[in-house]
């Protein structure tokens, strides 16, 4: 069947690291070991690698990424682990 064509599009946290915008993922105590480890080369060598498609992707010179540990503070100063799960944001650069 050469008349069928398949196009893919990048994913929010492709396009960041191509635009150079900021990243926010929240709870990063609660982000799976699998994406940790997949996020490991965007972060020691600004490299995301695209593994089901063979890719790498050098990330462009604004961008950042972030990663948040929420608490809560009980009474007598001690600190409980949020309730929610994790989730990201993409921010423009400012």
């Amino acid at each position: 069947y050469s008349h069928i064509h398949i196009y893919t599009r990048a994913g929010a946290l492709t396009q960041a690291v191509q635009e150079g915008r900021w990243v926010v993922m929240e709870d990063i105590d609660r982000i799976p070991l699998e994406v940790l480890s997949a996020l490991a080369p965007l972060l020691s060598t600004r490299n995301l690698e695209l593994a089901g498609r063979g890719e790498t992707i050098h990330a462009a010179h604004d961008f950042q990424l972030f990663f948040t540990l929420t608490t809560h503070a009980r009474a007598g100063g001690e600190f409980e682990e949020s309730e929610e799960g994790h989730r990201g944001s993409v921010l423009p650069p400012q």
